[in-house]
C-alpha cells in the first residue's frame, strides 16, 4: 500500500517542478528583455546628452571666435580701451564671451632672435560660454588665442622747428653766443642764430687767420684731407655778421653761405614731466629708468619687457666717466647737466620699428640736456644721433690731444661753444712771428700756412672734434611725454595690427 502510493506520487512532484523551472525562466527573459530595453533606453539618453553637449560646445567655441572677431575690430577703431582691459559681449541670452588684453606674445622668450618685437604685440584671449537652459548651472567653456603685433602708421606731432635741427649737421635752435676755435670740423650744413666768432679768440687776426682757413681749401684742392672747420652750407643772417667772418668763410675756405634769418623756429619741449611713456595709445605705460649721476665701465641698453624703447633719466647733472655705453636715450630735467669726463664714452639711440611703408627706422633723440652738455679735458667721446642742450653745447678747454669728441647726426644748442686749446692758444706776438718766418721761406718751401705750422711747431691741424651728418637716412622723432610713440594714421579709423598667430584651446 504505502509502495503505491509512492508510485503514483512521483510523477506530479516532477511536474510540479518543471512548472517551477519554466516560470524562472520566463522571469530570467522578462528581467533580460527589460534590461536590455533599460539599457537601449539609457543609450539613447546618453547620446541625446552627448549631442547636446556637443552643441553647448559648439556654442561655446563659435562664443569665442565671436570674441576675438569683436575684439580685433574694436582694436583697429579708437574706441579701444588698450591692454589690461577685458571686452565682454552676449551672443545670446545663453552665450557670451570675455577677452583678455595683455601686453606681449607668450611665445616669445628673452634670447629670441625677435624678442625686440615683444612690447609691439598684444595676446587676445578669449573666453567663450554657453549654458543649458534647461539647467543653467551647465555650461560649456572654450577657449581661443589671438596674437597681434602693432603695424606702425604714424607718429605724435613733432615739435614746431624740429625739422630745422634736422636739416643740420650743427645749428642754434635760439639766438646765442658761437665760439668756435680750429681746430674742429663740421661736415655739412649748420644753421647759426647769433654772431659767430670764428677763431677769433686765438689772437691771431690778420693774415694768419686767414691764410690758415684758405690754406687747408687749397690742400682740400690739392687732393689732401678735407680738413676746413665748415664745409657749408652756412646759414645766417648776413645783417647779423662780422663781414671779415662772412669773407672767411665764402673766399678762404670755399664754401658757401645762406642768407637766413635768426628768429627761434623751434619750441623747447621741457623734459622735466618725462617720468613714463607709452609706445602707442592703449599700451603700456612705462617708467623710464633711473640712473646714477655718476657713470663709470657701465652699458645701458633698452628692456623690451620693462623700458623698450631705452629711456633712461638721472635726478640731476649726470657725469660720464670711463667706459659708459648708452644704447638707448639719455634724458635730464629741471636744469640740470651732462658732463662728459671719460674715455671710451659712447651714446646711440635705438631703432624703433620703421613706419609701414618705409625702411627708416625710427629713432628718439640721443641725448636731451635740460641744462648744459660739456666735454672736458680727458673725454673720448662718440656720440650718434640727435644731441639737443637747450642752453650750451661746449667743448672746454683742454690740450688738443686729451680730448676727442666725434657726433655723427645732429646737434643743436642756444649756445655753441669749442674753446682754445692748448696748444694753439697763443699770444699775438707768438702768431705775428711764425707768419713771418712762413712768408720767409713760402716762394721756395711750403706753400700752405697749415702745413709749415704743423711740421714746424707744435701744432696739430688734424681735427680731433667732428661733427657730421648721419650716413645712414634715418627718421628722427622728439619724444613729447604728453603722447605716445606711435599714433593712428589720420586715414585710419584706429591703430592696425597684424596678426601673427590664432590658437585654438591654448
Amino acid at each position: 500500500m504505502t509502495t503505491r502510493q509512492r508510485a503514483t506520487r512521483t510523477p506530479a512532484t516532477r511536474r510540479g517542478r518543471r512548472r517551477g523551472f519554466s516560470v524562472l525562466v520566463v522571469l530570467l527573459l522578462i528581467a533580460v528583455t527589460l534590461g536590455l530595453s533599460y539599457a537601449s533606453i539609457r543609450t539613447q539618453s546618453v547620446n541625446v546628452r552627448i549631442q547636446r553637449n556637443a552643441s553647448f560646445r559648439a556654442s561655446a567655441r563659435s562664443a569665442a571666435l565671436s570674441g576675438l572677431a569683436t575684439a580685433l575690430r574694436v582694436m583697429h577703431t579708437n574706441d579701444w580701451q588698450g591692454v589690461d582691459t577685458t571686452l565682454t559681449g552676449s551672443l545670446s541670452p545663453h552665450e557670451n564671451f570675455e577677452v583678455r588684453f595683455t601686453t606681449g606674445d607668450p611665445a616669445l622668450l628673452p634670447g629670441d632672435a625677435e624678442f625686440d618685437r615683444y612690447p609691439y604685440r598684444v595676446t587676445l584671449d578669449a573666453t567663450g560660454y554657453a549654458a543649458d537652459p534647461a539647467h543653467p548651472a551647465s555650461i560649456a567653456i572654450h577657449r581661443a588665442q589671438a596674437v597681434v603685433e602693432l603695424i606702425p602708421r604714424a607718429l605724435s606731432e613733432a615739435p614746431a622747428g624740429l625739422d630745422d635741427i634736422l636739416d643740420h649737421t650743427l645749428s642754434q635752435w635760439d639766438s646765442g653766443t658761437i665760439e668756435l676755435c680750429v681746430p674742429f670740423r663740421v661736415e655739412g650744413p649748420v644753421r647759426f642764430r647769433g654772431r659767430l666768432d670764428l677763431s677769433q679768440a686765438l689772437n691771431w687776426a690778420g693774415e694768419p687767420w686767414w691764410w690758415y682757413h684758405a690754406g687747408l681749401n687749397e690742400m682740400r684742392l690739392a687732393g689732401r684731407p678735407d680738413w676746413r672747420p665748415l664745409t657749408g652750407p652756412v646759414g645766417f643772417q648776413f645783417s647779423d655778421q662780422d663781414s671779415d667772418v662772412h669773407d672767411l668763410i665764402r673766399h678762404a675756405m670755399g664754401a658757401s653761405t645762406i642768407d637766413t634769418p635768426s628768429n627761434q623756429e623751434f619750441t623747447w619741449q621741457s623734459t622735466d614731466a618725462l617720468t613714463r611713456y607709452r609706445l602707442y595709445p592703449g599700451g603700456k605705460p612705462y617708467l623710464m629708468a633711473n640712473v646714477s649721476g655718476s657713470l663709470e665701465n657701465v652699458r645701458l641698453e633698452p628692456n623690451p619687457e620693462t623700458n623698450p624703447a631705452g629711456l633712461f633719466a638721472p635726478s640731476g647733472t649726470v657725469h660720464l666717466r670711463d667706459g659708459v655705453t648708452i644704447h638707448g636715450s639719455l634724458f635730464t630735467r629741471d636744469s640740470s647737466h651732462v658732463d662728459v669726463r671719460g674715455a671710451g664714452v659712447r651714446l646711440e639711440p635705438i631703432h624703433l620699428p620703421a613706419l609701414d611703408g618705409t625702411g627708416e627706422a625710427v629713432r628718439l633723440p640721443t641725448l636731451v640736456s635740460s641744462g648744459n652738455i660739456r666735454f672736458h679735458s680727458g673725454s673720448a667721446a662718440e656720440l650718434k644721433g640727435l644731441v639737443l642742450a637747450r642752453e650750451d653745447v661746449e667743448v672746454r678747454a683742454a690740450d688738443q690731444s686729451d680730448l676727442t669728441l666725434r657726433i655723427e647726426g645732429h646737434t643743436s644748442a642756444r649756445r655753441l661753444l669749442i674753446r682754445p686749446r692748448d696748444p694753439w692758444d697763443r699770444s699775438s706776438d707768438w702768431w705775428d712771428a711764425v707768419w713771418l718766418l712762413f712768408q720767409l721761406q713760402r716762394a721756395t718751401g711750403i706753400p700752405w700756412f697749415p702745413e709749415w705750422l704743423e711740421k714746424t711747431t707744435s701744432l696739430s691741424i688734424q681735427p680731433r672734434i667732428v661733427f657730421e651728418p648721419n650716413p645712414q637716412p634715418s627718421r628722427y622723432h622728439y619724444y613729447h611725454p604728453d603722447e605716445p610713440i606711435y599714433v593712428p594714421h589720420p586715414d585710419d579709423e584706429g591703430l592696425r595690427w597684424n596678426v601673427v598667430r590664432w590658437t585654438m584651446n591654448p
